[in-house]
């Protein structure tokens, strides 16, 4: 591929959601913002969690809570069309003012008239701006545009896996975007990426970001490709079925299938591997390293050995600078979040009365 920094991201929609602002026309840091940490959305100067609720099994819009400080608080909802809201949730500084912004996918979000073409929605922390969305170049039916979702610093990734792309019914997309609009559009029929859209290969199904890379799994086709300076194209190990159905990017990228937990350098060379029985069902990555929740009911942060796990069934992970934050949308009655201490081991549950799947997605 010719370009040689893709990723270069800017912010595309927003919304209000604390009150640290600064006079009208003045573009400066807001007050509580200059003392945020990078995860910190409220300006406390304290890491936060972001949660989803997608709401589907009731057919809802979807939601967002902010875990702040021991508290649940849900956020303004960005648009009333929005359907899905939270199915994806990431952080980032998308303005520069030092507080950190939520983007969230709603996938199911009709467009143009488009069913389920899909939307993402960032909501910024420390400033007054209206709302807006991000959508696909060119919606189409169904496609789950924000279905994956990826943030790093001002960078945006976004899956739509689900997508009708070049033609192939379901061979999926994925869109990077930059000063608010989508500048780029890759599918595994773009110049310079390796292999061929056929259908159902979902393309774009998990993502992470690197420095100046994407990295995309495509489970359905058990590959995973990271797109930077060129495209290098990874392939399972023989007979591996669910090979990059989650990837995570920390010092290097990782990619889950087959019972393993693989880490490779930038270049594409395998670093090292965690082996189990089980499949690794989660992966999530901070500066504090990378985490994998096991389907066998464990979780481990290298170097350290896996841990029991004996809560309900984990559907999404965040890790933080001091703990493990898991989503449980299955937890009777309306989903539920665990934060783990990685000190002491000890779990705090968050839950919120009238959710239906709280913890779909989580971010910190």
């Amino acid at each position: 591929m010719k370009a040689s920094r893709p990723l270069a991201v800017a912010a595309v929609v927003s919304l209000l959601v604390t009150a640290c602002t600064t006079p009208d026309g003045d573009r400066r840091p807001a007050a509580d913002c200059a003392k945020a940490s990078p995860r910190d959305v409220d300006g406390d100067g304290r890491d936060d969690l972001v949660v989803g609720d997608t709401e589907q099994w009731r057919g809802g819009p979807g939601a967002l809570y902010l875990i702040s400080a021991g508290k649940v608080t849900r956020l303004p909802a960005p648009d009333k069309d929005a359907r899905g809201l939270g199915a994806t949730v990431g952080m980032g500084d998308m303005d520069g003012d030092g507080c950190a912004d939520v983007v969230a996918g709603a996938p199911y979000t009709d467009v143009r008239g488009k069913r389920a073409a899909g939307a993402v929605y960032i909501l910024y922390g420390g400033r007054k701006r209206p709302p807006g969305k991000l959508v696909a170049p060119v919606p189409r039916p169904g496609a789950g545009f924000g279905e994956s979702l990826a943030v790093r610093g001002d960078q945006i990734a976004v899956g739509a896996p689900h997508d009708d792309a070049d033609g192939v019914t379901a061979s999926g997309s994925v869109h990077l975007a930059g000063r608010g609009t989508i500048h780029r559009t890759i599918t595994q029929n773009s110049p310079g990426i390796p292999g061929t859209g056929e259908p159902y290969d979902r393309f774009g199904t998990a993502l992470a970001l690197g420095p100046d890379a994407v990295l995309v799994g495509t489970p359905y086709n058990r590959t995973a490709t990271l797109v930077g300076e060129r495209a290098i194209r990874l392939q399972p190990p023989k007979g591996c079925r669910n090979y990059a159905a989650a990837v995570a990017y920390h010092q290097g990228y990782v990619v889950s299938g087959c019972g393993q937990v693989r880490l490779y350098a930038d270049d594409g060379a395998p670093r090292s591997h965690l082996v189990r029985k089980a499949n690794p069902t989660l992966l999530t990555a901070s500066a504090r390293g990378y985490a994998a929740v096991w389907s066998d009911g464990a979780w481990q942060v290298p170097p350290g050995e896996a841990r029991p796990w004996q809560q309900p069934e984990p559907w999404s992970a965040a890790l933080t600078e001091t703990s493990l934050a898991v989503g449980m949308p299955t937890a009777s009655p309306g989903g539920a979040v665990a934060v783990l201490d990685l000190k002491s081991e000890n779990i705090q549950t968050y839950r919120v009365p009238g959710s239906t799947q709280f913890g779909d997605a989580i971010s910190g």
